[in-house]
């Protein structure tokens, strides 16, 4: 995966943020195998196994990926639903302690039905599916 400071193309940045609940977060975006980081902000490990997820899903059409993130809600849902698994996944393969692990589910779960999102589930709900 390639790594850029610069903003996303085509507005997507600006599009997020007209669409999306961005006031508390400085994400990053996947545009193909590009991960753009215009707030500079630390990428770990983990939430680099979240974004690679997007670049796979994205495979050689991102303009198309993007347009469907934005226009339908159960795509979007299912996407980062995907994302979400396969981090908490991965974060299992090292975390050993239930608190520790139960703790990071909860965060993320929070991410997923939260506001960014659009509120499309519980946190219940969330934790739920991101466990299957």
């Amino acid at each position: 995966m390639k790594f850029s400071i610069e903003n996303p193309p085509y507005k997507i940045r600006e599009l997020c943020e007209v669409n999306f609940d961005l006031r508390k977060s400085k994400p990053v975006w996947v545009y193909g195998d590009t991960l753009y980081n215009p707030h500079q902000m630390p990428i770990d490990r983990v939430l680099l196994e979240h974004e690679k997820i997007h670049s796979q899903q994205q495979g050689d059409k991102p303009a198309e990926w993007w347009t469907n993130y934005f226009n339908d809600d159960k795509f979007r849902f299912a996407q980062e639903l995907e994302a979400y698994r396969h981090q908490y996944q991965f974060v299992k393969g090292f975390v050993k302690g239930r608190n520790d692990l139960f703790n990071f589910l909860k965060l993320i779960a929070g991410d997923l039905s939260g506001s960014m999102y659009g509120n499309m589930c519980s946190l219940q709900e969330a934790i739920g599916l991101i466990k299957k």
